[in-house]
């Protein structure tokens, strides 16, 4: 009982906390946070955890009001001079990612050639293709299901090399994650690029409860408190995301850097911190969020998107729906400085810490307006409706977002369309319905040449994908190039139906093949290769046994789980087609075959599908079966004692460890706040 209850009080305070400096009222918050988490250990003799807590330490300030740890909140340091404080993203990349690649390159050029040796294609092209993987969100399963996929492309797997496809990551120069798929990306950069399965054996925290921890749960929120307490007492605005950054940290991050430690790595940190980092040996991060206007609580498909790397942070276009212009960049270091006109307002106090790994990775994924939506679909009663009230409001009050200090605020020597917000809001840029963070990937100055797009998505009943990120992703570029003159490099791809009603979203397929203009796009969707990896996004826990298995069933839908003998190659041909500069008429007849097999015809079976997509464990994907091109035909479904137990999860689910029930546990805190 104690959990809900300290949840919902600090999901109560936030509008408190959001105040800014006002000490006296968020003390007050605070003593009243305090006794709420002691009354409800009172009431739970059990709610202690186990802790051995003296009655004395119980009296203190201290257990009621937290530790007084400040290790999240932002610190201020005087201004750096020679710092370039906002840049044009006409420039393209910054230089500090270009220097990084400079130093990435000769490895990269080893690993190609090594793939390319290994898939039999003697002709080598007179560059390294420019690559990228993209990691789609969705929760822990996109989590999850990226890591497995990601290992599917590492040397240091001996199932993926054996496949074929182990040491693509090796050539990567670029790694996006989108929410889900954020957290994996982030975790597996502050794991130093470690094995994904020794990642999830050795430092996760899935066993307990991402909102509700199995243990500890009296530190684990009287932690939360103090951190952002301390970020509040700085001046800062603070939201409920800052408690879902510190929750995801606490069970992602490397345990240095949890909760009852100093959970103080920045993304801008990494680069000191992580030595496989210093010496450029990971591809560059990415993580992006999308910016929700003021007055919205649906945010559009063409909202802004931002992204954020160890460098900058910033978007290519900014501005509102109806009126794009050219974005900007600022350092990711000091993204917490006050900024007006392009120079920080006090170059005595620029901010540091802001820029906290867990508060990226939560921005990331800040679903909580999400609840809204998903509340809006049940049956009405009155308290369905009084809790549909209540979330609008702390949407209005803006706990449902992150927020970030605008950095562009008052600049006019360039266009800038969002020169008088004083705050950028950011949330999941998921909610664009751009599950797979590919926008920044096709921007021309980083000149991608091929993205390996992992989807992750949970779009069909059954929560498997159905390509409408990738169709979201080309319907907004056609429309920025017709209302901004915005070109975004994104190959044609099918309707959502057509990619059903075809099979796509089955197995891998390239996009882009006859397009010279774009990147070419490999879409690996997920597939329950030996496990139903389909969860649901809401499903905040996972017993180690179950994640491995649906870890390692994702890499086998990067690797066709070693069954398809010309995959490998034709991996090959599709990452190096555009530094040979081929066309369908000068490609080697080897990768000319494979295109034939791969590519997408071209042709949109826009029709209503009929029936439900529910593949079966174990069972070769059907058009690899009616290809002929397994060598190894699986007809009949895997059967395990846990098979049945699988699938049950991956039916949708909104009661239980679910964010939607954390949500509604922090409306009726709100309403136990105003009825007391």
């Amino acid at each position: 009982m104690h959990t809900a209850i300290a949840l919902v009080a600090l999901a109560a305070a936030a509008p408190v906390f959001a105040q800014g400096p006002d000490v006296a009222a968020w003390n007050e918050a605070n003593r009243e946070l305090g006794w709420a988490v002691r009354r409800a250990v009172e009431d739970d003799p059990q709610g202690t955890d186990q802790l051995d807590i003296p009655d004395g330490v119980k009296d203190s300030q201290s257990f009621l009001i937290g530790d007084g740890s400040e290790d999240y909140k932002p610190y201020s340091v005087p201004c750096p001079t020679g710092v370039n404080w906002i840049r044009s993203a006409r420039q393209g990349t910054s230089q500090s990612e270009r220097d990084y690649l400079a130093r990435r390159q000769p490895a990269m050029d080893q690993a190609f050639q090594s793939m390319m040796t290994k898939a039999g294609l003697s002709q080598m092209p007179p560059r390294t293709p420019v690559v990228a993987l993209s990691l789609s969100g969705g929760g822990y399963r996109a989590m999850i299901n990226g890591l497995g996929m990601t290992q599917g492309m590492m040397s240091q797997s001996p199932e993926s090399s054996s496949a074929g496809t182990g040491g693509w990551l090796d050539a990567a120069s670029y790694m996006a994650g989108l929410s889900g798929g954020s957290w994996a990306t982030g975790s597996f950069m502050a794991n130093g690029g470690m094995l994904p399965t020794d990642i999830l054996q050795n430092v996760l925290n899935l066993d307990s409860n991402l909102i509700f921890p199995s243990d500890g749960k009296v530190s684990f929120y009287l932690n939360m408190l103090s951190n952002v307490r301390a970020k509040a007492a700085e001046g800062f605005p603070t939201q409920i995301t800052d408690y879902w950054a510190l929750a995801l940290g606490d069970h992602l991050l490397p345990k240095q850097w949890r909760l009852d430690t100093s959970p103080n790595i920045t993304f801008s940190g990494l680069l000191s911190n992580i030595s496989q980092l210093q010496n450029a040996e990971l591809p560059v991060p990415i993580i992006i969020a999308a910016e929700r206007e003021p007055g919205e609580v649906v945010v559009p498909s063409n909202s802004t998107v931002w992204e954020f790397t160890p460098w900058e942070y910033g978007s290519w276009a900014i501005g509102q729906n109806n009126n794009k212009t050219a974005g900007f960049f600022t350092p990711i270091e000091y993204i917490g400085t006050r900024m007006s006109g392009g120079q920080p307002v006090d170059m005595n106090k620029c901010y540091k810490g802001f820029d906290q790994m867990s508060f990226v990775m939560g921005t990331s994924s800040t679903l909580f307006n999400g609840g809204l939506l998903q509340l809006a679909q049940l049956n009405s009663s009155g308290l369905v409706d009084l809790l549909k009230d209540i979330l609008a409001d702390v949407s209005q009050d803006k706990n449902d977002v992150a927020q970030y200090v605008n950095f562009a605020a008052n600049y006019t020597e360039l266009p800038n369309a969002v020169s008088n917000l004083e705050y950028l809001t950011m949330v999941d840029a998921g909610e664009t319905n751009q599950n797979i963070p590919i926008e920044p990937l096709l921007m021309s100055g980083r000149q991608v040449d091929a993205i390996v797009a992992f989807d992750n998505s949970a779009d069909t009943t059954y929560s498997w994908p159905n390509g409408s990120s990738l169709w979201t992703t080309y319907d907004r570029a056609l429309k920025f190039q017709e209302t901004f003159g915005i070109t975004i490099r994104m190959p044609r791809v099918p309707s959502t139906n057509g990619f059903v009603n075809q099979g796509l979203n089955q197995r891998p397929v390239f996009f882009g093949c006859n397009q010279t203009d774009t990147p070419m796009v490999v879409y690996i969707p997920h597939y329950p290769w030996t496990w139903y990896s389909n969860s649901s996004t809401y499903q905040l826990q996972y017993d180690t046994p179950t994640a491995l298995e649906q870890m390692e069933s994702a890499m086998r839908s990067v690797t066709l789980n070693g069954t398809v003998p010309e995959w490998p190659r034709c991996l090959a041909c599709a990452m190096s087609d555009r530094s040979f500069g081929y066309t369908a008429a000068n490609r080697t007849q080897e990768c000319q075959d494979c295109f034939d097999t791969w590519c997408w015809d071209g042709t949109d079976m826009n029709q209503a599908v009929q029936g439900e997509y529910e593949p079966v464990m174990g069972v070769t994907p059907t058009w690899l079966a009616e290809k002929g091109l397994s060598n190894n035909v699986q007809t009949s479904g895997i059967t395990l004692a846990s098979a049945t137990a699988a699938a049950a999860s991956a039916k949708p689910l909104l009661g239980g460890a679910s964010i939607a029930a954390a949500l509604a546990a922090a409306a009726l805190g709100a309403m136990m706040t105003v009825l007391h």
